[in-house]
């Protein structure tokens, strides 16, 4: 007998079990390329990033900044944001076929965008705006320059990130179903098949991998997979790939198929910003943190609300053993270039689970001692976990200390956590107060807010917790080449914080205020007419979350 049966490839238009998906109605010769050169991606839409599926494409620019940018179609910006972090400087255009576009990273604006940003930089006295506009303010036609590309906010290396959304949802769409013109004849390339045991938790009882080898245009589990579940779950180790591009993509839609019929299918399209961070059940969490690599699950998880991505978000096997079953899946990206994996299933004796969770999905969940109190609210977790925080005391620190266990477990939503202190603070440190989080060989630190007698923050990663005292000032150190106080073209600062972040960063000329742009822990100001050459005071303040504040001041001249 062959190890492999021939599987035909069955399309059921009705399938028990399976919602079927209406077909979208996207425009397809609608939208222009929004450059000037061909497009190769850094990324496209649904890949997974840390806490959030990517929502857009990411177009290269020849590794370049400040190539032109052009509207991709008419309508009027609508909305301009300036970040330190995120979409950096992004803009926002609406079109009357009921979506819009977004493009982000970018640099400098067109003149008249960029000077109206400025007047409301002034106006509001910060930088990083967020803007809503009214349609006759900069309406703007297909092919119009909007501003050039750029590599701000948390971008790492000069690219578009574009974007085109649902007007009223506000939902991203998969740009790939637009018609753009982009060049793909490359399949996705697996690289291993994980086997899970869906009656255990996927946090606790570890994946099993396998190799997969490729036979002509499939790639095959060569041995039989033996199994011990009646509840198996499968997940992929899985990449795409374009020509003239050597970036990691992900597909667009995967189907399982057992004994030839379809059993579920992943479409990535349509994921709102609201539910975004359901990317942390749509992988196997524990797999990433100690890999930083994504394994992509073939089932929901049953605290994933981002149910519409999956035609059948409540499918589970019940096998029995001794039962034989033929594994396909077939995974496809935007363009229609497919992949095929194949494996045989042997199901052998059942192992029985008899293991209690504390924290499930659906409930909320507390734990209470005289110095602690953690509360997490309902569907917080994506699947069963066996919690157990535990207390360990130490009369010479500030407070005891928090553990918590399941470190490669992810939350949803934010965990509280109120810790007393050990012995009455001074007044003046009573804002001063941080927690300590440490999980793997990462410490951070956050200020803790003081209700009643409890210090407290949330938080959505699990760590272990304990209060400390922050009274150290930021520190604020000027970058900018000067040859005697004389400075030619712009000033240039680097701005960190020991413990926490900086809240607040102020500048002044002469007592008037003028606009420093946050790089990361750089913030600088291109001199203009708000200093003009000559002599010039300036007084720099940077404030962290304890209210611990750090002035610098000097003379200087401006050339």
């Amino acid at each position: 007998m062959k190890l492999y049966q021939q599987l035909s490839v069955v399309f059921f238009s009705v399938v028990v079990g399976i919602t079927s998906y209406a077909q979208n109605n996207y425009p397809t010769n609608y939208f222009r390329n929004p450059l000037s050169i061909p497009i190769y991606l850094a990324g496209n839409f649904g890949e997974c990033r840390p806490n959030h599926f990517h929502s857009g494409i990411d177009i290269k620019t020849l590794g370049q900044e400040n190539l032109p940018v052009h509207a991709a179609a008419s309508g009027y910006v609508s909305r301009i944001k300036l970040d330190a972090v995120g979409f950096g400087h992004a803009i926002y255009i609406t079109h009357p076929n009921g979506f819009t576009t977004l493009y982000a990273h970018l640099n400098d604006f067109e003149p008249k965008l960029q000077a109206f940003v400025k007047v409301q930089q002034y106006a509001q006295k910060k930088w990083n705006i967020d803007v809503t506009l009214k349609p006759d303010q900069f309406p703007v036609s297909q092919g119009q320059f909007i501003a050039y590309s750029g590599n701000t906010g948390s971008s790492t290396a000069p690219h578009l990130h574009f974007e085109i959304r649902n007007t009223l949802s506000e939902h991203p769409l998969n740009p790939m179903l637009f018609g753009l013109p982009i060049a793909d004849t490359v399949a996705p390339i697996p690289v291993a098949l994980y086997v899970y045991d869906r009656t255990a938790s996927i946090y606790g009882k570890p994946n099993k991998a396998y190799t997969l080898q490729k036979v002509n245009k499939d790639y095959l589990v060569t041995e039989p997979i033996s199994i011990s579940t009646p509840a198996p779950g499968f997940g992929l180790q899985i990449n795409d790939f374009m020509q003239g591009s050597t970036n990691t993509l992900t597909y667009y839609t995967c189907k399982l198929f057992v004994d030839q019929q379809l059993v579920q299918k992943i479409t990535l399209d349509n994921i709102g910003y609201d539910v975004t961070r359901y990317m942390h059940a749509f992988i196997d969490y524990p797999f990433y943190k100690t890999n930083k690599d994504w394994i992509q699950l073939l089932f929901c998880l049953p605290g994933n609300e981002l149910k519409h991505i999956y035609a059948n978000p409540t499918q589970q096997f019940n096998w029995n053993a001794n039962e034989r079953h033929a594994l396909e899946i077939e995974c496809i990206d935007a363009n229609g270039n497919s992949v095929f994996i194949k494996a045989n299933i042997v199901v052998g004796a059942i192992d029985t689970i008899n293991k209690s969770y504390t924290l499930l999905p659906n409930k909320a969940y507390s734990f209470q001692t005289d110095e602690v109190v953690l509360s997490l609210p309902e569907n917080t977790v994506y699947d069963k976990l066996d919690f157990n925080p535990r207390i360990n005391k130490n009369a010479k620190a500030l407070s005891a200390q928090v553990i918590t266990n399941q470190l490669s477990a992810p939350l949803h939503k934010a965990m509280r956590i109120a810790i007393r202190p050990n012995q009455e603070l001074p007044t003046h440190l009573q804002n001063k107060v941080v927690m300590q989080m440490v999980a793997f060989q990462d410490t951070s630190y956050k200020a803790a807010i003081l209700e009643e007698d409890r210090y407290v923050v949330t938080t959505k990663e699990l760590a272990s917790f304990q209060l400390a005292i922050d009274t150290t000032a930021p520190t604020i150190i000027t970058i900018t080449n000067a040859k005697h106080g004389v400075f030619k073209d712009e000033l240039r600062f680097k701005v960190k914080d020991s413990y926490t972040s900086i809240t607040s960063f102020q500048c002044s000329i002469d007592k008037q205020w003028v606009c420093f742009e946050q790089r990361g822990t750089e913030w600088f100001y291109k001199f203009d007419e708000h200093c003009k050459p000559g002599k010039h005071h300036l007084e720099a303040i940077a404030t962290d979350e304890n209210g611990n504040k750090k002035t610098l001041s000097f003379n200087f001249i401006s050339k």
